[in-house]
C-alpha cells in the first residue's frame, strides 16, 4: 500500500456515521490490465450516447455494467470482496442498487470537467483507473476536517484552504483507491492537461447497510428518469430495516454508546 489514512484522522474526531475505521487507502491491485482496457475502450465507444453531465462538473455514466459486460466479470474477480472488506475493515458487499452500483467518469481540462466539493452517497467506493494520458492535475483532494466546514470555506472563497487541510492523492495505473468518503468533503482537483478515465465500482457494509446517505432526492438529481425507486424501496423494507433493528436489539460492547 502507498498510502492509509483512517477516518478518524481525516475528520480529526470519532463520528458516528460510518462503516469502519476506513478512510482512503491506495492499493495496487492484480486486476487484468487486457481487461481493464477492454472496459476503456467500450467506454469511450460508448461515452457519446450514455455518459452525461447533471451535476457537480461531472460526465460520468451510470450503471455501466449494465452496457460493459466486462465490468460484471472485474465485480467478480477472484479474491476482490475478501481483499476490500481486509481494507476496509468490516465485511463489505458489492452496492445493490445496479443505477448507481457501477460507473465510470471521464474527466480533462474541456468539456468533461473535473468533479467539484461533494461528499459521496454511497458508503464505499473503489476508484480504477482505466486510462490516464498526459494528466496535470487531477488529484483525488480531500478536506481534513467536518463535511460542513468543508465545503462552507471551499464555497465561501477568499482565502485558500491551508495546504496541510487537504489530503492529495494521484491515481495511478495498476492501483486502486479505496474510501469511505460519506459525508467527507472531496473532489477531484482541475485538470491542466490531458485526461482520465475511471471506474468507480461501489460496496456497503453487509452488517450496517443502513448507514447510506444515498437518499431518493440524491439519487434522483443523477437518476430522474425513477426506473430504480421500486428496488430502492424493497432494498430499505428486505435489508435495511432488518438489519437496522437486529443491531438495536443487540447487547452494546461495555462503556460505548449507541
Amino acid at each position: 500500500m502507498s498510502l492509509s489514512v483512517t477516518r478518524d484522522e481525516i475528520i480529526g474526531h470519532p463520528t458516528w456515521h460510518r462503516v469502519s475505521d476506513l478512510g482512503i487507502v491506495q492499493f495496487r491491485h492484480d486486476y487484468d490490465p487486457e481487461l481493464l482496457a477492454a472496459i476503456a475502450a467500450r467506454a469511450k465507444q460508448l461515452k457519446r450516447e450514455k455518459a452525461h453531465k447533471r451535476h457537480l462538473n461531472l460526465n460520468y455514466m451510470r450503471g455501466a455494467h449494465r452496457y460493459i459486460p466486462e465490468i460484471t466479470e472485474l465485480i467478480n474477480w477472484p479474491g476482490r470482496r475478501e481483499r476490500a472488506s481486509e481494507l476496509a475493515g468490516v465485511e463489505l458487499e458489492p452496492y445493490p442498487l445496479p443505477v448507481i452500483s457501477a460507473i465510470i467518469t471521464f474527466q480533462d481540462a474541456d468539456r468533461d470537467g473535473s468533479v467539484t466539493w461533494h461528499a459521496d452517497g454511497v458508503p464505499v467506493t473503489e476508484m480504477i483507473p482505466l486510462e490516464i494520458e498526459n494528466l496535470v492535475g487531477g488529484e483525488l483532494e480531500i478536506y481534513r476536517g467536518d463535511y460542513e466546514e468543508g465545503i462552507a470555506r471551499q464555497s465561501r472563497g477568499g482565502d485558500p484552504v491551508p495546504e496541510d487541510r487537504i489530503l492529495k492523492i494521484s491515481h495511478k495505473p495498476g492501483w486502486g483507491i479505496l474510501g469511505q468518503l460519506m459525508r467527507t468533503a472531496h473532489r477531484v482537483a482541475p485538470i491542466e492537461t490531458g485526461h482520465r478515465i475511471t471506474l468507480n465500482l461501489n460496496w456497503r457494509s453487509v452488517s450496517k447497510p443502513w448507514i447510506d446517505d444515498n437518499t431518493i432526492t440524491y439519487l434522483a438529481a443523477d437518476n430522474p428518469e425513477l426506473e430504480w425507486e421500486e428496488e430502492y424501496l424493497q432494498d430499505v423494507h428486505e435489508v435495511h430495516i432488518p438489519a437496522y433493528l437486529d443491531h438495536q436489539k443487540a447487547p452494546l460492547p461495555h462503556g460505548s454508546a449507541r
